[in-house]
């Protein structure tokens, strides 16, 4: 809401509420759309606040996105201060090695999404193993496939990172499978 000049907002604060409408998304195709990656010049601080706040302030985000485009990229890969990877400017990413999914703990500095969550449950259900660990550039150039997890698309295969490039992975089409399956359910429940 309105206040005096300066970033602190007043004890008493009258919010200003706007609302936009959008299309509702279209149910996601058969086949996983596919997208390749660049790495992003940003770091993200694994102990940063904002991490796990999805706000309407997107600099980080943009900034991340100009790095993909000036590579050619959809998107590009954010690590922390670790070296360990953390996720892409608007989703959170997976490995598939050794017949199971990895993807970074919340601790290393990703956004606890909520299709992030999704998909780790998915996995469970259908007997997909599944850890949380931090990885690094290298375990990505080891790892037999890679995937992205967002709202409005579930899950986006990654088709290269950089000179790398990824063929899809049996475990990315049944977990795909099974998150249409899933969003037939709710969709039915309406």
């Amino acid at each position: 809401g309105p206040g005096a000049r300066g970033y602190l907002p007043p004890k008493k604060v009258q919010p200003t509420w706007s609302i936009t409408l959008h299309p509702a998304p279209v149910l996601p195709p058969l086949t996983p759309r596919s997208w390749s990656l660049a790495l992003s010049k940003m770091r993200t601080p694994s102990d940063w606040a904002f991490n796990s706040w999805k706000t309407t302030n997107k600099l980080f985000q943009t900034l991340i996105k100009q790095d993909a485009r000036d590579e050619d990229a959809d998107d590009a890969i954010v690590l922390n201060e670790s070296g360990h990877i953390t996720e892409i400017s608007c989703a959170n990413l997976f490995l598939v090695m050794r017949n199971q999914i990895l993807t970074p703990p919340l601790a290393s500095g990703v956004l606890p999404g909520t299709t992030r969550a999704l998909f780790l449950d998915l996995a469970k259900q259908i007997g997909i193993p599944s850890q949380e660990i931090n990885y690094d550039l290298i375990s990505l150039k080891q790892a037999d496939s890679v995937f992205a997890s967002l709202s409005s698309f579930g899950l986006i295969h990654i088709k290269r990172i950089q000179d790398v490039t990824y063929e899809m992975h049996p475990i990315e089409l049944k977990l795909y499978n099974r998150y249409l399956k899933h969003l037939e359910a709710e969709t039915s429940t309406i």
